[in-house]
């Protein structure tokens, strides 16, 4: 005797990574196409390949699998279409297509804000930062993250704070997480003590 099982659903991809958009400090960018699939013939295991406009070719890591992965270790910046097509076992196909921009980012991150707060320096940056200061006017704009003598802030997400401490200059430089960091200073703070009248 055979039982036969119907399959209503075939096969689908049901997951594409990356999103739209990569974006990295440094060029040629490195980046894993993954895809994943499910459907009613064992769970949605297949075999998937890619086209980028010269002929499908396999994932690197795709057979019998639900989860299909392929690292590129050297996109150019620009855009890229990937058209994958996948398949399984009873003959199934699923298509579908990953849509991705590459960029690089290699600019310094822009503090848009300093002031006081809470008995703090606070410094506002355009992304997420990590800043840096010292007080010393002989070494002003001239230090580098890490160098003696220079504080790190404390730093969350695109706000960095340190103590506001009054009659001293504050010479700041911040870094993104590509390690861009500004060449001179970012901002030069006076702290000032505030006259109540």
């Amino acid at each position: 005797d055979y039982m036969l099982n119907s399959c209503t659903t075939g096969l689908n991809i049901t997951n594409i990574k990356p999103g739209n958009q990569i974006v990295s400090g440094k060029s040629p960018v490195s980046a894993t196409l993954e895809i994943t699939t499910n459907g009613c013939v064992n769970n949605g295991e297949a075999s998937c390949s890619y086209d980028l406009g010269s002929g499908y070719i396999p994932f690197f890591y795709t057979n019998s699998t639900t989860t299909h992965t392929q690292v590129f270790s050297s996109l150019a910046t620009g855009s890229y279409s990937f058209n994958i097509k996948c398949d399984d076992v009873a003959g199934n196909i699923a298509y579908g297509t990953a849509n991705v921009s590459v960029s690089i980012d290699n600019s310094p991150p822009f503090i848009t804000r300093a002031y006081s707060a809470n008995n703090n320096l606070r410094v506002i940056t355009n992304e997420d930062a990590q800043c840096y200061f010292v007080n010393d006017k002989d070494v002003a704009c001239t230090f580098f993250p890490g160098d003696n003598n220079v504080t790190t802030m404390l730093a969350n997400k695109n706000m960095n704070e340190a103590l506001w401490e009054v009659n001293r200059d504050y010479y700041i430089k911040c870094a993104d997480r590509y390690n861009n960091t500004n060449v001179g200073c970012g901002i030069v703070v006076n702290a000032f003590q505030r006259r109540v009248e």
